[in-house]
């Protein structure tokens, strides 16, 4: 078996002539916006100039940074790229980045410097495929149990839209008021890397949920949503939490079912308030000034009721990935490790 750097492999090319100007994204536009990290997706726009074309795909997309990677076969806009020097599976050679632990914990480009000089396994080209193949099947079936949890998502956005219509527009003619006197938000809070007890069973929330543990928390019973970076993912927490100064979270929810005020949020579209100047943020004391409808408790809970039942047909399915990705991870470690 041979070993070989990563720098001998791909072509690192600068993603300068891919960044979007504009960040104002919309799901009305057809050009994904992707980024390394775990979101992938950013957003649509309309720019077309800043595209990465068909032709030169598949590619990987790796965050200089974090060292974070995305495997891309479509075509898109913002990426940092690495294309196949040699005859090799691309796509073996991104399931091999997967398991390099690397530490990037300083502010620092990584790919030139040191990443780039890590060596992975690299069997024959039919050897290559053959992994690729068996874990692309694994990949697939998880991806299919996670549009099916994003069908029952889109269940209970239509019951949402069904029982209280559009909350912008309140085509239902419920009351309105101000945003504060529904739902009360507050910055979280500052937490290094290296403070956090991992050791713990709070878990600590950035903008785009849960990603670690801590044994001290900030606060319990309460929804949080993105406050920096990624605008408009809303989560709640029946437990204690740790929320991050990424996030917004509920310091007051005058008694309003916190599921329910998930969804609302959801539908509410947080992004519209967002300033997308550099990187993008919401301003708490500019969306307590939105009106929004204010539901009877009882029909939020009679809501809430629905969303129980579904959440039941999603920890299944959520359970069945968990197992997939136990298998992926198992195999993984045999043929990278």
């Amino acid at each position: 078996m041979n070993y070989i750097e990563l720098g001998k492999l791909l072509d690192y090319e600068q993603p300068t002539k891919y960044i979007v100007k504009d960040t104002k994204y919309d799901d009305s536009y057809k050009i994904p916006v992707l980024t390394a990290g775990q979101s992938f997706i950013l957003g649509y726009t309309s720019e077309e100039e800043n595209v990465f074309e068909k032709e030169n795909l598949p590619v990987i997309i790796f965050d200089d940074f974090t060292t974070s990677s995305q495997f891309v076969d479509f075509q898109s806009s913002a990426m940092k790229i690495l294309k196949a020097k040699t005859d090799i599976n691309l796509k073996y050679v991104f399931y091999a980045m997967q398991m390099i632990r690397f530490d990037n914990q300083l502010h620092k480009r990584y790919w030139i410097s040191q990443y780039s000089n890590i060596k992975i396994p690299v069997p024959s080209i039919a050897e290559q495929n053959k992994i690729t193949k068996e874990l692309d099947t694994l990949q697939n079936a998880i991806d299919l149990k996670k549009e099916n949890l994003e069908l029952l998502d889109n269940l209970i956005k239509s019951k949402f839209n069904e029982m209280f219509g559009n909350p912008i527009t309140n085509e239902r003619n419920y009351q309105m008021v101000d945003f504060i006197k529904v739902v009360k938000l507050q910055r979280g809070y500052d937490l290094p890397n290296q403070d956090r007890d991992r050791n713990g069973s709070i878990p600590v929330y950035g903008a785009n949920g849960i990603l670690d543990k801590h044994s001290i928390s900030k606060s319990k019973n309460g929804i949080i949503t993105g406050r920096s970076g990624t605008i408009g993912k809303v989560y709640y927490s029946f437990e204690d939490f740790f929320p991050l100064n990424t996030t917004l979270f509920s310091i007051e929810t005058y008694g309003n079912n916190i599921i329910y005020l998930k969804y609302l949020l959801d539908m509410f579209d947080l992004k519209r308030f967002m300033d997308a100047t550099g990187v993008p943020t919401l301003n708490r004391n500019v969306v307590h000034k939105q009106k929004i409808i204010n539901v009877p408790i009882e029909l939020q809970n009679k809501f809430v009721d629905f969303v129980k039942q579904i959440d039941i047909q999603k920890v299944q399915i959520k359970n069945d990935i968990g197992e997939l990705k136990k298998l992926q991870e198992n195999l993984m470690n045999k043929y990278f490790n």
